[in-house]
C-alpha cells in the first residue's frame, strides 16, 4: 500500500478517471466527494495549501482519497476537508473492503506529519464513516461530538403508492387539494429536468425563486453570495453532464413556480436547494412540486430522499428520520 500527497490541482485532475471509479466502489461516498464538487469548491474557496492524500494498492490502483487542505487562523494551522461549509457530508473515499487498512495508513500519516498542523478538524462526518472508529492513543487525542442532523426519507418501491406513505395527514390533504385545485382551474403543473443546453436558464430560474422566497422572509438564501452562486453554476453544469444532478423546474400558468437542485448518487437523492413562488402558496405549490419530483425520483429507481442538514418541521411531515453527522478533532497528545 502506497500513500501519496497531492499538492497541485493539475495532479489532482490527472486522476479524475480513477477518482470517479472509486466513488462507485465506496459504500459511503456521496456527491459531495465527487470531482465536480471538490474541484469547483477549491477554485472558489481554496488557498495554496492543497493536501489531498491518495492511497494505492500493490497493483497501483487508487483505493482511497482524502480531500484535505491546510489553512491558518490566528497562527493555528488546521487540516480540514475540502468542501467545508457548503457540503452536508464530508469524508474520505475508500474502496469497499479496504477501510481498516486505509484508516491505519492515514492515521500513521497524520501522526508522522503532526509538525505541519496544530489540529485536524473533520466536520460533517456521516455516522457510517470509518473515521468514527479512531481512538485516543499516547500520540494523538481524539474528540468526537455530534454536529448536524440530516433528516432522510425512505421512498416506496412504487410512485403510485407514495401519497399513502407520507406521514402527515395534513400534508397529504394539502397535496391532494392543491393538485385538485390546479386541475379544476386547468392550471396543470409542467415538470422539466435540465440538460446541458438548458442548465443555465434553469439555474437562473432557481436562483430567482429561491432568492425571492428568502427575501420575503427577510433573510438571505444559500445563493446570496457571489462565490457560492458561481460555485453552483460551475459544479452544477458538470454534474448535470455526469448524471450527478437533477435540476427540476416546474411551471404553472406559463410562470416558473418551483425549482429543485437535487444531487444524486446510487439510489439516494439529496435535496440541496429549492425555491418556489409564494404567489402560488394557496395551492401548497412547494409541497405539490416536491411531491411530483419525488414521484419522478421513485420511478427512476431512487429509494432514499435526503433532506440534508436542518431540522425544519416540513421535513418530518414527509416522514423523515434523523441521521446524525459528527465532528472529529485530532490534536497532538504530546506537549
Amino acid at each position: 500500500m502506497r500513500l501519496e500527497e497531492i499538492n497541485s490541482v493539475k495532479k489532482l485532475k490527472s486522476i479524475i478517471a480513477q477518482w470517479n471509479d472509486l466513488i462507485y466502489e465506496s459504500k459511503t461516498a456521496t456527491p459531495f466527494q465527487s470531482p465536480e464538487w471538490i474541484l469547483n469548491w477549491w477554485y472558489q474557496f481554496g488557498n495554496d495549501h492543497l493536501r489531498v492524500i491518495t492511497v494505492y494498492n500493490s497493483e497501483n490502483k487508487l483505493i482511497a482519497l482524502a480531500p484535505l487542505f491546510l489553512y491558518e487562523v490566528h497562527g493555528e494551522k488546521t487540516l480540514s476537508f475540502i468542501g467545508s461549509g457548503i457540503s452536508d457530508y464530508l469524508d474520505i473515499i475508500i474502496k469497499n473492503g479496504y477501510e481498516t487498512q486505509v484508516l491505519n495508513s492515514l492515521y500513521k500519516y497524520f501522526q508522522h506529519n503532526q509538525h505541519q498542523y496544530s489540529i485536524i478538524d473533520l466536520q460533517e462526518v456521516k455516522k457510517d464513516s470509518i473515521l468514527l472508529t479512531i481512538k485516543n492513543d499516547k500520540l494523538t487525542s481524539v474528540h468526537i461530538t455530534q454536529l448536524s442532523r440530516c433528516p432522510y426519507l425512505i421512498l416506496p418501491n412504487s410512485s403510485d403508492e407514495f401519497i399513502t406513505h407520507i406521514a402527515s395527514k395534513k400534508l397529504r390533504k394539502n397535496i391532494r387539494r392543491g393538485i385538485k385545485y390546479l386541475e379544476k382551474n386547468k392550471s396543470m403543473v409542467s415538470m422539466e429536468i435540465a440538460d446541458d443546453n438548458t442548465f443555465e436558464v434553469f439555474m437562473d430560474d432557481l436562483i430567482k425563486v429561491h432568492t425571492k422566497r428568502w427575501k420575503n422572509k427577510g433573510m438571505n438564501g444559500v445563493l446570496s453570495e457571489d462565490k457560492v452562486k458561481k460555485f453552483h453554476l460551475c459544479s452544477g453544469r458538470e454534474m448535470v453532464r455526469n448524471n450527478r444532478l437533477l435540476l427540476y423546474r416546474f411551471s404553472c400558468e406559463e410562470k416558473v413556480c418551483a425549482a429543485f437542485y437535487i444531487l444524486v448518487h446510487n439510489d439516494c437523492a439529496y435535496g440541496y436547494i429549492s425555491g418556489f413562488d409564494a404567489n402560488f402558496e394557496n395551492v401548497s405549490i412547494g409541497s405539490v412540486c416536491l411531491y411530483l419530483a419525488m414521484k419522478d425520483l421513485i420511478a427512476k429507481g431512487f429509494r432514499v430522499f435526503d433532506f440534508l442538514r436542518g431540522e425544519e418541521d416540513y421535513k418530518y411531515s414527509w416522514g423523515a428520520k434523523n441521521r446524525v453527522n459528527h465532528q472529529i478533532i485530532l490534536t497532538s497528545g504530546v506537549n
